[in-house]
């Protein structure tokens, strides 16, 4: 090859050694990125799939307030359908059907039908004519708290709550049980 040749005639090579691998640079550039893409779609199907076995649908009490509003909050990873709220104090249950649709990290409230009216005579022999009205509210309730500032001598009784609603996830009808306090209150109506 003559002094000042790039480029062999004969056999194409490059008289500068690195010069002879530019040919081979492109293909090992296409090569790493297919490899690259072929992990990277691998790992996110696989991710995927790890999400979707270890889904997980929770309900939480924002608020409660059996005559008032109430609010659960989806805390879970899918949708959820919240069917029914029950609570229970006394051997007495309050049930309502809600039939509301929930976003994941989304939250649902809606207005409580009332409390539930009992005949005083359950509770109280020397007034039997007078009814007592049960309501329920979160522990953590701020009009309970409220109440009880203004009336010291107001007792809480311990309740339970539960939300039954069904995931769009596994297609199944699933129950979240809560702790609640009920309160005793004359019927005003």
């Amino acid at each position: 090859m003559p002094d000042g040749a790039s480029l062999c005639k004969e056999c194409k090579t490059y008289q500068a050694n690195w010069r002879n691998w530019i040919p081979h640079v492109g293909a090992s550039i296409a090569l790493l990125t297919f490899i690259i893409a072929g992990i990277s779609y691998t790992a996110q199907s696989i991710s995927k799939q790890v999400a979707e076995w270890t889904a997980e649908d929770k309900i939480q009490v924002a608020y409660l307030n059996s005559r008032g509003a109430t609010s659960y909050l989806n805390v879970g990873d899918n949708e959820v359908i919240i069917m029914q709220q029950e609570l229970s104090c006394f051997g007495m249950n309050l049930g309502q059907g809600i039939y509301k649709r929930v976003a994941k990290s989304d939250f649902v409230t809606f207005q409580n039908d009332q409390g539930y009216l009992l005949n005083a005579e359950t509770f109280a022999k020397d007034q039997p004519d007078s009814s007592l009205d049960l309501l329920f509210f979160d522990k953590d309730n701020l009009e309970l708290k409220g109440k009880k500032d203004m009336f010291p001598n107001l007792k809480t009784f311990p309740a339970k709550g539960s939300i039954t609603f069904f995931s769009i996830h596994d297609k199944k009808q699933k129950k979240y049980e809560f702790e609640c306090v009920c309160i005793l209150v004359k019927d005003t109506n």
